[in-house]
């Protein structure tokens, strides 16, 4: 990224991110599966959508069959990518991902969390629940002052009337990071371009190699990165009918915690 992005304050959209961490730090700790597994606002959510209430009961009937390690195993998970920028910007912060003892435990974190992002981020029933949309969101980010993206800093962002979330990029990849598909700490804006193949890649910004085995820190969206720098050095002297060398180097500042 050229520079860093301002963070819209207090959006409802938020709380779609946040009713999750209540069920899985607080509804997996119930008896058995209901309401009390949802704050109260989102309960008309779940009950407005027989897919997504399925989705969390088969994680809630997984964990309690595989007992409490697993819900440990995901409550570490959860906090661990709920702190985006800590797991961005120091590589001495661990990764902690669901380790459970049944692939279909894992596919139905992995489907629930595809879900939240592909519908209930859109839905009717969440955008009234929650008092807002995702598309207001993307227009306070705009109202920011925020018109080109950072990544090329070359195209504007576009005005958006329909298929806000086209906007939004996964900064940490949702194949390795699912736990953070709704979280706005992780969506980033971007323009059309860098959001297409081949601009957009698929690799771990958070390892320097694709077999994902060299952690490192990386510039987290939403911090004051500083922009960059740029110096032209001659390198050698030219001639008559042979141009001298120069020498381009680029320098990103240090990222700077909000």
């Amino acid at each position: 990224m050229i520079y860093g992005l301002q963070w819209v304050p207090d959006h409802p959209v938020y709380k779609l991110h946040e009713a999750v961490g209540f069920f899985v730090e607080t509804g997996l700790q119930q008896a058995a599966f209901g309401d009390a597994c949802f704050p109260v606002w989102f309960r008309p959510v779940v009950a407005a959508s027989p897919a997504l209430r399925s989705l969390f009961d088969r994680i809630f009937s997984g964990i309690q069959a595989e007992g409490p390690a697993a819900r440990t195993s995901l409550v570490a998970a959860w906090q661990c990518q709920d702190n985006i920028q800590s797991i961005c910007e120091s590589s001495a912060v661990s990764l902690v991902h669901c380790s459970f003892a049944t692939a279909a435990l894992r596919k139905a974190v992995a489907d629930l969390f595809d879900h939240l992002y592909k519908d209930s981020l859109v839905a009717k029933t969440f955008e009234n629940a929650a008092g807002g949309t995702l598309a207001h969101h993307y227009q306070q980010f705009r109202n920011q002052g925020q018109r080109v993206c950072p990544f090329c800093g070359l195209e504007n962002y576009k005005d958006r009337d329909t298929d806000t979330r086209a906007s939004y990029d996964h900064f940490l990849l949702r194949s390795q990071y699912p736990l953070a598909s709704v979280n706005f700490k992780n969506l980033v804006p971007m323009c059309d371009i860098c959001n297409e193949a081949p601009n957009k890649g698929t690799k771990d910004v958070l390892f320097s190699d694709r077999s994902r085995t060299k952690r490192r820190p990386f510039c987290y969206p939403y911090a004051a990165v500083g922009g960059i720098t740029i110096a032209l050095k001659r390198a050698s002297t030219g001639s008559p009918g042979r141009p001298g060398r120069r020498k381009v180097t680029t320098a990103a500042a240090t990222p700077a915690r909000k």
